[in-house]
Protein backbone atom coordinates (compact mmCIF):
# COMPACT_ATOMS: atom_id res chain seq x y z
CA UNK A 1 0.00 0.00 0.00
CA UNK A 2 1.39 3.49 -0.65
CA UNK A 3 1.58 6.37 0.71
CA UNK A 4 -1.51 7.72 -0.48
CA UNK A 5 -3.55 5.23 -0.26
CA UNK A 6 -3.02 4.68 3.65
CA UNK A 7 -3.63 8.71 3.60
CA UNK A 8 -7.36 8.16 1.92
CA UNK A 9 -8.88 5.17 3.36
CA UNK A 10 -9.76 6.61 6.72
CA UNK A 11 -11.18 9.83 5.07
CA UNK A 12 -13.08 7.32 3.06
CA UNK A 13 -14.54 5.24 5.83
CA UNK A 14 -15.08 8.61 7.67
CA UNK A 15 -17.32 9.60 4.89
CA UNK A 16 -18.79 6.21 4.41
CA UNK A 17 -19.82 6.69 8.52
CA UNK A 18 -21.32 9.77 8.01
CA UNK A 19 -23.22 9.14 4.92
CA UNK A 20 -25.09 6.42 7.03
CA UNK A 21 -25.28 8.22 9.47
CA UNK A 22 -27.64 10.49 7.68
CA UNK A 23 -29.84 7.87 5.52
CA UNK A 24 -30.91 6.14 9.51
CA UNK A 25 -34.16 8.13 9.79
CA UNK A 26 -36.72 7.75 12.73
CA UNK A 27 -39.72 5.45 11.54
CA UNK A 28 -42.63 7.29 10.35
CA UNK A 29 -45.67 7.80 12.49
CA UNK A 30 -48.61 6.38 10.82
CA UNK A 31 -52.29 7.64 11.57
CA UNK A 32 -55.20 5.69 11.47
CA UNK A 33 -56.84 5.31 8.55
CA UNK A 34 -59.25 8.22 7.86
CA UNK A 35 -57.93 10.61 11.17
CA UNK A 36 -56.16 13.42 10.51
CA UNK A 37 -52.72 13.66 12.95
CA UNK A 38 -51.07 16.92 13.88
CA UNK A 39 -48.08 16.45 16.45
CA UNK A 40 -49.50 14.85 19.35
CA UNK A 41 -53.03 15.29 18.46
CA UNK A 42 -55.47 12.65 16.10
CA UNK A 43 -58.90 13.98 14.99
CA UNK A 44 -61.22 11.15 13.54
CA UNK A 45 -64.45 12.89 14.22
CA UNK A 46 -66.95 12.55 11.64
CA UNK A 47 -65.57 8.82 10.26
CA UNK A 48 -68.73 6.59 10.69
CA UNK A 49 -66.63 4.89 13.10
CA UNK A 50 -68.16 1.62 15.20
CA UNK A 51 -65.59 0.82 17.77
CA UNK A 52 -62.04 2.34 18.35
CA UNK A 53 -59.30 1.90 16.30
CA UNK A 54 -56.93 0.24 17.30
CA UNK A 55 -53.76 1.92 15.42
CA UNK A 56 -53.79 4.97 16.89
CA UNK A 57 -50.24 6.43 17.38
CA UNK A 58 -49.01 5.66 21.49
CA UNK A 59 -47.50 9.17 21.24
CA UNK A 60 -51.33 10.44 21.05
CA UNK A 61 -51.93 13.48 23.82
CA UNK A 62 -55.37 14.86 22.57
CA UNK A 63 -57.69 12.19 20.57
CA UNK A 64 -61.39 13.21 19.00
CA UNK A 65 -63.79 10.74 18.00
CA UNK A 66 -66.43 12.79 18.38
CA UNK A 67 -69.74 12.65 15.93
CA UNK A 68 -69.36 8.73 15.07
CA UNK A 69 -71.42 5.37 15.44
CA UNK A 70 -69.40 3.68 18.33
CA UNK A 71 -71.62 1.63 20.64
CA UNK A 72 -69.21 0.27 23.06
CA UNK A 73 -65.69 0.61 24.57
CA UNK A 74 -64.20 -2.26 26.16
CA UNK A 75 -61.45 -2.51 28.52
CA UNK A 76 -59.07 -2.41 25.92
CA UNK A 77 -59.91 0.56 23.89
CA UNK A 78 -57.27 2.49 24.97
CA UNK A 79 -54.66 0.31 26.51
CA UNK A 80 -51.72 1.85 25.10
CA UNK A 81 -52.41 5.61 24.99
CA UNK A 82 -50.75 6.20 28.09
CA UNK A 83 -49.63 9.77 27.36
CA UNK A 84 -53.59 10.65 26.59
CA UNK A 85 -54.57 14.38 28.09
CA UNK A 86 -57.69 14.94 26.26
CA UNK A 87 -60.38 12.08 24.81
CA UNK A 88 -63.69 13.57 23.38
CA UNK A 89 -66.45 10.58 22.71
CA UNK A 90 -68.84 12.89 22.21
CA UNK A 91 -71.97 12.60 19.94
CA UNK A 92 -72.13 8.81 19.63
CA UNK A 93 -73.91 5.74 19.60
CA UNK A 94 -72.35 4.95 23.02
CA UNK A 95 -74.18 1.83 25.63
CA UNK A 96 -71.62 0.35 27.09
CA UNK A 97 -68.47 1.25 28.79
CA UNK A 98 -66.56 -1.55 31.04
CA UNK A 99 -65.16 -0.99 33.85
CA UNK A 100 -61.44 -0.97 33.53
CA UNK A 101 -61.93 1.35 29.69
CA UNK A 102 -60.09 4.12 31.28
CA UNK A 103 -57.57 1.95 33.38
CA UNK A 104 -54.14 2.78 31.88
CA UNK A 105 -55.41 6.98 31.00
CA UNK A 106 -53.92 7.84 34.67
CA UNK A 107 -52.50 11.22 32.75
CA UNK A 108 -55.74 12.05 31.81
CA UNK A 109 -57.39 15.72 31.89
CA UNK A 110 -60.59 16.13 30.29
CA UNK A 111 -62.87 13.36 28.86
CA UNK A 112 -65.51 13.97 26.99
CA UNK A 113 -68.78 11.45 27.09
CA UNK A 114 -72.01 13.56 26.13
CA UNK A 115 -75.10 13.07 24.16
CA UNK A 116 -74.45 8.89 23.78
CA UNK A 117 -77.14 6.57 25.26
CA UNK A 118 -74.52 5.22 28.32
CA UNK A 119 -76.47 2.41 30.64
CA UNK A 120 -74.43 3.66 33.80
CA UNK A 121 -71.23 5.02 35.35
CA UNK A 122 -69.65 4.13 38.79
CA UNK A 123 -66.69 4.57 40.54
CA UNK A 124 -65.06 1.46 38.75
CA UNK A 125 -64.99 3.83 35.53
CA UNK A 126 -63.34 6.22 37.22
CA UNK A 127 -61.14 4.66 39.43
CA UNK A 128 -57.97 5.71 38.15
CA UNK A 129 -58.29 9.21 36.52
CA UNK A 130 -57.04 10.90 39.55
CA UNK A 131 -55.58 13.88 37.00
CA UNK A 132 -59.06 14.13 35.80
CA UNK A 133 -60.16 18.07 35.61
CA UNK A 134 -62.80 18.06 33.44
CA UNK A 135 -65.72 15.32 32.91
CA UNK A 136 -68.91 16.22 30.50
CA UNK A 137 -71.41 13.61 30.65
CA UNK A 138 -74.64 15.59 29.44
CA UNK A 139 -77.06 14.52 27.60
CA UNK A 140 -77.30 10.68 27.95
CA UNK A 141 -80.70 10.35 29.06
CA UNK A 142 -81.16 6.54 30.57
CA UNK A 143 -77.69 7.19 32.28
CA UNK A 144 -77.75 5.58 35.72
CA UNK A 145 -74.78 7.60 37.77
CA UNK A 146 -74.38 5.70 40.85
CA UNK A 147 -73.73 8.11 44.31
CA UNK A 148 -70.30 7.07 44.69
CA UNK A 149 -69.36 7.41 41.01
CA UNK A 150 -67.09 10.42 41.06
CA UNK A 151 -65.49 10.05 45.01
CA UNK A 152 -62.00 9.17 43.08
CA UNK A 153 -61.78 12.13 41.02
CA UNK A 154 -60.06 14.12 43.72
CA UNK A 155 -58.65 16.74 40.77
CA UNK A 156 -62.05 17.45 39.07
CA UNK A 157 -63.04 20.92 38.82
CA UNK A 158 -65.34 21.06 36.35
CA UNK A 159 -68.77 18.54 35.87
CA UNK A 160 -71.33 18.98 33.62
CA UNK A 161 -73.99 16.39 34.04
CA UNK A 162 -76.83 18.08 32.28
CA UNK A 163 -79.90 16.02 31.03
CA UNK A 164 -79.43 13.18 33.08
CA UNK A 165 -80.78 11.20 35.70
CA UNK A 166 -79.44 12.44 38.98
CA UNK A 167 -80.66 11.08 42.13
CA UNK A 168 -81.12 13.53 45.60
CA UNK A 169 -78.87 11.31 47.14
CA UNK A 170 -75.22 12.58 45.47
CA UNK A 171 -72.38 13.94 47.37
CA UNK A 172 -70.14 16.28 45.98
CA UNK A 173 -68.67 17.47 49.18
CA UNK A 174 -64.67 15.12 48.80
CA UNK A 175 -64.15 16.59 45.32
CA UNK A 176 -62.79 20.31 46.89
CA UNK A 177 -61.11 21.74 43.89
CA UNK A 178 -64.56 21.42 41.97
CA UNK A 179 -65.01 25.15 40.22
CA UNK A 180 -68.12 24.11 37.83
CA UNK A 181 -70.84 21.55 38.80
CA UNK A 182 -74.30 22.18 35.88
CA UNK A 183 -77.13 19.51 36.72
CA UNK A 184 -79.64 20.68 34.54
CA UNK A 185 -82.59 19.13 33.74
CA UNK A 186 -82.39 16.25 35.76
CA UNK A 187 -85.42 15.60 37.08
CA UNK A 188 -83.84 16.19 41.07
CA UNK A 189 -86.39 17.35 43.55
CA UNK A 190 -84.63 17.93 46.21
CA UNK A 191 -80.92 18.83 47.63
CA UNK A 192 -79.57 18.60 50.53
CA UNK A 193 -77.23 20.77 52.31
CA UNK A 194 -74.74 18.16 52.86
CA UNK A 195 -74.44 17.59 49.11
CA UNK A 196 -72.49 20.71 49.01
CA UNK A 197 -70.30 21.09 51.57
CA UNK A 198 -67.21 21.56 51.88
CA UNK A 199 -66.82 23.22 47.74
CA UNK A 200 -65.29 26.20 48.92
CA UNK A 201 -63.87 26.88 45.37
CA UNK A 202 -67.06 26.04 43.61
CA UNK A 203 -67.61 29.33 41.04
CA UNK A 204 -70.67 28.00 39.08
CA UNK A 205 -73.87 26.62 40.04
CA UNK A 206 -76.08 25.42 37.60
CA UNK A 207 -79.07 23.59 38.81
CA UNK A 208 -81.65 24.64 36.24
CA UNK A 209 -84.44 22.95 34.58
CA UNK A 210 -85.02 20.18 37.48
CA UNK A 211 -88.28 19.67 39.85
CA UNK A 212 -87.02 21.87 43.09
CA UNK A 213 -89.92 23.40 45.18
CA UNK A 214 -87.45 24.87 47.97
CA UNK A 215 -83.34 24.95 48.06
CA UNK A 216 -81.70 24.53 51.37
CA UNK A 217 -81.07 27.99 53.00
CA UNK A 218 -77.37 26.84 54.25
CA UNK A 219 -76.63 25.91 51.04
CA UNK A 220 -74.57 28.61 49.79
CA UNK A 221 -73.21 29.46 53.52
CA UNK A 222 -69.36 28.44 52.62
CA UNK A 223 -69.43 29.44 48.85
CA UNK A 224 -67.24 32.87 48.56
CA UNK A 225 -65.87 32.22 45.71
CA UNK A 226 -69.46 31.75 43.90
CA UNK A 227 -69.69 34.51 40.96
CA UNK A 228 -73.19 32.23 38.99
CA UNK A 229 -76.16 30.89 40.71
CA UNK A 230 -79.01 29.63 37.98
CA UNK A 231 -82.08 27.96 39.56
CA UNK A 232 -83.90 29.13 36.53
CA UNK A 233 -87.50 26.78 36.24
CA UNK A 234 -87.85 25.16 38.57
CA UNK A 235 -90.95 25.00 41.29
CA UNK A 236 -89.28 27.35 43.62
CA UNK A 237 -91.52 29.24 45.59
CA UNK A 238 -89.90 30.80 48.56
CA UNK A 239 -86.69 33.04 48.64
CA UNK A 240 -87.38 34.98 51.70
CA UNK A 241 -84.41 33.54 53.64
CA UNK A 242 -81.83 33.99 51.45
CA UNK A 243 -79.63 37.73 51.21
CA UNK A 244 -76.45 35.48 49.63
CA UNK A 245 -74.24 37.49 52.89
CA UNK A 246 -71.78 35.04 52.60
CA UNK A 247 -71.53 34.53 48.23
CA UNK A 248 -69.73 38.60 48.17
CA UNK A 249 -68.49 37.47 44.58
CA UNK A 250 -71.46 36.70 42.85
CA UNK A 251 -72.71 38.32 39.86
CA UNK A 252 -75.07 36.58 37.85
CA UNK A 253 -78.02 35.49 39.60
CA UNK A 254 -81.08 33.42 37.73
CA UNK A 255 -84.68 31.98 39.63
CA UNK A 256 -86.58 33.26 36.13
CA UNK A 257 -89.72 30.64 35.71
CA UNK A 258 -90.20 29.27 38.94
CA UNK A 259 -93.38 30.31 41.54
CA UNK A 260 -91.56 32.44 43.68
CA UNK A 261 -94.00 35.42 44.91
CA UNK A 262 -92.13 37.23 46.91
CA UNK A 263 -87.96 38.79 47.17
CA UNK A 264 -86.32 39.50 50.17
CA UNK A 265 -83.43 42.26 50.27
CA UNK A 266 -80.20 41.46 48.96
CA UNK A 267 -77.66 41.80 51.41
CA UNK A 268 -74.68 41.16 49.57
CA UNK A 269 -71.48 41.96 51.38
CA UNK A 270 -69.61 43.55 48.07
CA UNK A 271 -72.97 44.32 45.73
CA UNK A 272 -70.83 46.11 43.30
CA UNK A 273 -69.88 42.48 41.83
CA UNK A 274 -73.67 41.65 40.44
CA UNK A 275 -74.43 42.80 37.11
CA UNK A 276 -77.28 41.25 36.72
CA UNK A 277 -80.19 39.29 38.42
CA UNK A 278 -83.26 37.56 36.54
CA UNK A 279 -86.59 36.74 38.11
CA UNK A 280 -88.79 36.44 35.43
CA UNK A 281 -92.06 35.23 34.82
CA UNK A 282 -92.52 34.25 38.48
CA UNK A 283 -95.16 35.75 40.73
CA UNK A 284 -93.60 38.37 42.32
CA UNK A 285 -95.87 41.44 42.88
CA UNK A 286 -94.39 43.39 45.03
CA UNK A 287 -91.05 45.05 45.09
CA UNK A 288 -89.83 46.15 48.65
CA UNK A 289 -88.63 49.46 48.94
CA UNK A 290 -85.36 48.00 50.90
CA UNK A 291 -84.36 45.46 47.89
CA UNK A 292 -81.04 47.36 47.45
CA UNK A 293 -80.27 49.02 50.36
CA UNK A 294 -76.72 47.91 50.53
CA UNK A 295 -76.67 49.02 46.77
CA UNK A 296 -73.62 51.42 45.79
CA UNK A 297 -75.07 54.22 43.33
CA UNK A 298 -71.76 53.57 41.11
CA UNK A 299 -73.60 49.92 40.52
CA UNK A 300 -74.39 48.74 37.15
CA UNK A 301 -76.89 46.31 37.72
CA UNK A 302 -80.01 44.75 35.36
CA UNK A 303 -82.59 43.45 37.26
CA UNK A 304 -84.95 41.29 34.67
CA UNK A 305 -88.45 40.62 35.71
CA UNK A 306 -90.76 40.62 32.22
CA UNK A 307 -93.68 38.28 33.11
CA UNK A 308 -94.37 38.77 36.78
CA UNK A 309 -97.54 40.50 37.97
CA UNK A 310 -96.54 43.57 39.09
CA UNK A 311 -98.73 46.07 41.51
CA UNK A 312 -97.85 49.32 39.83
CA UNK A 313 -98.90 51.33 43.10
CA UNK A 314 -97.11 53.95 45.45
CA UNK A 315 -94.78 51.27 46.60
CA UNK A 316 -92.98 51.54 43.53
CA UNK A 317 -92.64 55.32 43.98
CA UNK A 318 -88.48 54.60 45.11
CA UNK A 319 -87.82 53.45 41.58
CA UNK A 320 -87.70 57.25 40.47
CA UNK A 321 -84.76 57.71 43.35
CA UNK A 322 -82.56 54.77 41.25
CA UNK A 323 -79.63 55.89 39.71
CA UNK A 324 -79.28 55.36 36.11
CA UNK A 325 -77.06 52.60 36.33
CA UNK A 326 -79.95 50.49 37.85
CA UNK A 327 -82.71 49.46 35.81
CA UNK A 328 -85.64 47.14 36.25
CA UNK A 329 -86.88 45.24 33.05
CA UNK A 330 -90.54 44.82 33.96
CA UNK A 331 -94.05 46.16 33.14
CA UNK A 332 -97.13 46.56 35.31
CA UNK A 333 -99.88 44.21 35.67
CA UNK A 334 -102.15 46.33 37.69
CA UNK A 335 -103.68 48.93 37.87
CA UNK A 336 -105.57 48.45 34.86
CA UNK A 337 -104.77 52.07 33.37
CA UNK A 338 -100.94 51.06 33.82
CA UNK A 339 -100.98 48.01 32.56
CA UNK A 340 -97.91 46.92 30.24
CA UNK A 341 -96.40 50.30 31.47
CA UNK A 342 -92.81 50.03 32.22
CA UNK A 343 -92.45 50.88 35.45
CA UNK A 344 -88.86 52.93 34.85
CA UNK A 345 -91.23 55.75 32.81
CA UNK A 346 -93.91 55.72 35.50
CA UNK A 347 -93.95 59.53 37.11
CA UNK A 348 -94.32 59.43 40.92
CA UNK A 349 -97.94 60.94 40.60
CA UNK A 350 -98.90 58.34 38.73
CA UNK A 351 -98.07 55.20 41.64
CA UNK A 352 -101.21 55.80 44.27
CA UNK A 353 -102.77 53.18 46.81
CA UNK A 354 -106.56 52.58 48.00
CA UNK A 355 -106.74 53.08 51.24
CA UNK A 356 -105.73 49.80 53.67
CA UNK A 357 -105.45 48.99 56.80
CA UNK A 358 -101.87 49.09 58.70
CA UNK A 359 -100.01 45.66 59.43
CA UNK A 360 -99.71 45.29 63.75
CA UNK A 361 -101.69 48.61 64.96
CA UNK A 362 -103.24 48.12 68.26
CA UNK A 363 -107.11 48.35 67.54
CA UNK A 364 -108.54 48.40 70.81
CA UNK A 365 -107.44 50.16 74.25
CA UNK A 366 -108.58 49.72 77.70
CA UNK A 367 -109.57 53.07 79.14
CA UNK A 368 -110.40 54.23 83.15
CA UNK A 369 -114.00 56.57 83.35
CA UNK A 370 -112.25 60.32 83.86
CA UNK A 371 -109.38 59.42 81.16
CA UNK A 372 -108.38 61.97 78.59
CA UNK A 373 -107.49 59.79 75.32
CA UNK A 374 -106.86 59.42 71.32
CA UNK A 375 -107.87 57.17 68.94
CA UNK A 376 -106.45 57.07 65.84
CA UNK A 377 -107.51 55.22 62.35
CA UNK A 378 -104.70 52.84 61.30
CA UNK A 379 -105.00 53.45 57.95
CA UNK A 380 -102.51 54.05 54.97
CA UNK A 381 -103.16 55.34 51.16
CA UNK A 382 -101.76 57.51 48.96
CA UNK A 383 -103.51 60.04 48.44
CA UNK A 384 -103.81 60.03 52.02
CA UNK A 385 -107.27 59.13 52.86
CA UNK A 386 -110.25 61.44 54.18
CA UNK A 387 -111.59 60.06 57.53
CA UNK A 388 -114.95 59.61 59.16
CA UNK A 389 -116.02 58.25 61.99
CA UNK A 390 -118.87 56.25 63.05
CA UNK A 391 -120.08 55.04 66.32
CA UNK A 392 -121.49 51.00 66.58
CA UNK A 393 -121.09 50.99 62.94
CA UNK A 394 -123.71 53.59 62.06
CA UNK A 395 -124.23 54.65 58.51
CA UNK A 396 -124.08 58.22 59.34
CA UNK A 397 -121.29 60.52 61.12
CA UNK A 398 -120.25 60.20 64.81
CA UNK A 399 -123.07 60.41 67.21
CA UNK A 400 -122.52 59.61 70.33
CA UNK A 401 -125.62 59.68 73.01
CA UNK A 402 -123.72 61.80 75.53
CA UNK A 403 -125.33 63.76 78.33
CA UNK A 404 -123.44 67.06 77.93
CA UNK A 405 -122.08 68.21 74.31
CA UNK A 406 -119.32 69.50 76.38
CA UNK A 407 -117.78 65.98 76.79
CA UNK A 408 -118.19 65.06 73.23
CA UNK A 409 -115.11 63.78 71.02
CA UNK A 410 -113.51 66.17 68.91
CA UNK A 411 -112.20 64.92 65.18
CA UNK A 412 -109.14 65.96 63.58
CA UNK A 413 -107.96 64.67 60.42
CA UNK A 414 -107.37 60.78 61.57
CA UNK A 415 -107.84 61.21 65.47
CA UNK A 416 -110.62 61.19 67.52
CA UNK A 417 -109.69 62.98 71.00
CA UNK A 418 -111.77 62.49 73.62
CA UNK A 419 -111.19 64.81 76.67
CA UNK A 420 -113.50 63.19 79.54
CA UNK A 421 -114.09 59.79 78.96
CA UNK A 422 -117.44 58.64 80.68
CA UNK A 423 -119.57 55.16 80.94
CA UNK A 424 -121.73 56.11 78.38
CA UNK A 425 -118.95 56.43 75.83
CA UNK A 426 -117.93 52.69 75.99
CA UNK A 427 -118.22 50.92 72.96
CA UNK A 428 -116.85 49.88 68.97
CA UNK A 429 -115.54 52.91 66.79
CA UNK A 430 -115.39 52.88 63.04
CA UNK A 431 -113.01 54.52 61.36
CA UNK A 432 -113.89 55.09 57.04
CA UNK A 433 -111.20 55.81 55.15
CA UNK A 434 -111.27 56.78 51.85
CA UNK A 435 -109.75 58.32 48.61
CA UNK A 436 -110.50 58.35 45.03
CA UNK A 437 -109.49 54.78 44.77
CA UNK A 438 -111.91 53.54 47.23
CA UNK A 439 -112.68 53.16 51.14
CA UNK A 440 -111.81 50.49 53.95
CA UNK A 441 -113.37 50.60 57.34
CA UNK A 442 -111.66 49.91 60.87
CA UNK A 443 -113.21 48.91 63.99
CA UNK A 444 -111.06 50.41 66.94
CA UNK A 445 -111.82 51.35 70.87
Amino acid sequence: MNQLTSYLLPLAVTIVLLTLQWTIVAPAIVCSKGCTCQLNNVDCKYLSLIRVPDDIPRNTETLDLSNNKISSIGNSSFGNLTNLLTLDLGENAIKVIEPAAFYQLSSLDTLVLSENDIDELNALHFYHLGSLTKLWIMENPNLNIDINAFQNLRSITEIIADGNLITDNYDFSDLVYLEVLQLSKCKVRKFHSDNFRRLTNLKKLNLSGNELTEFPVDILDDKEALEELNLAGNMITNLQRYDFRNNPNLIHLDVSQNDIESWKVLSLEKPERLKSSDLSYNKIQVLPVDLLKNFSPLLFLRVKMPGNPIACDCHLKWLSELPDQITFDARCETPFVLKNYDVMNLSPDSLRCAPSEKKGAALFRVVTYGESVTLSCPVTGDPFPDVTWLYHNQSTALNIPVASSSVRPSIEGNKLFFNLVTFDMAGLYICNATNDLGSVKVAVG
